[in-house]
C-alpha cells in the first residue's frame, strides 16, 4: 500500500523534529482537523508543529493502515498510539493518546502527498514514568534465558 510510506515517513519526520522536511509529503493546500477545529495550508500546519517542542520526545506507533484507491486519490485510516514525554514538578511523565487518523492522499507533481488529515482521539492518559526496578528485569530475563552449565 503506497500510502503507508507517506504516512509513516510523515510521522517519522515529526518525531525526529524535522518539521520542515515534512513539507515534501503534503500538498500546499493540506488541511488538518481535530476536535478543536481545522487549519489549512502548510504554513499554518507547520506553525502548529512547534507546539510539540514542549515535549522532550514523542513517539507515534503507527498501525492498522487501511484504505482504498480511486484513481489518483486514496482515502484511508491509520491507527496510532502517540506517546509524549515531558517533565512536571521534577517528575518524568508520559501523555499518551490512542488516535485514528482519517487521511486523504493524492498523486501530486508525480508523488504521493497528504491532502487532508483528521485526528480522532479514541482515548488518552497522563502517567508518571517510572524506571523499571532492575531486579524485575533480571528475574524476567532469567526465566526467558535460563543459565546453562557453560554460561
Amino acid at each position: 500500500m503506497p500510502n503507508v510510506l507517506t504516512t509513516d515517513m510523515f510521522i517519522y519526520l515529526i518525531d525526529s523534529r524535522r518539521y520542515d522536511d515534512a513539507e515534501a509529503l503534503v500538498t500546499p493546500d493540506i488541511t488538518y482537523e481535530n476536535s478543536r477545529g481545522s487549519v489549512s495550508g502548510w504554513p499554518a500546519i507547520r506553525r502548529g508543529m512547534d507546539a510539540l517542542n514542549c515535549f522532550s520526545a514523542t513517539q507515534h506507533l503507527i498501525g492498522n493502515h487501511l484504505g482504498w484507491w480511486d484513481g489518483d486519490h486514496f482515502a484511508g485510516k491509520t491507527y496510532c498510539i502517540a506517546s509524549h514525554m515531558y517533565e512536571r514538578d521534577g517528575e518524568s511523565r508520559r501523555y499518551e493518546m490512542g488516535i485514528c487518523y482519517d487521511e486523504h492522499i493524492v498523486r501530486f507533481d508525480g508523488a504521493l502527498k497528504m491532502k487532508h488529515r483528521r485526528l480522532t482521539l479514541l482515548w488518552q492518559h497522563d502517567l508518571p514514568t517510572v524506571a523499571m526496578p532492575p531486579q524485575i528485569f533480571l528475574d524476567a530475563m532469567a526465566r526467558l534465558m535460563p543459565a546453562t552449565e557453560n554460561g
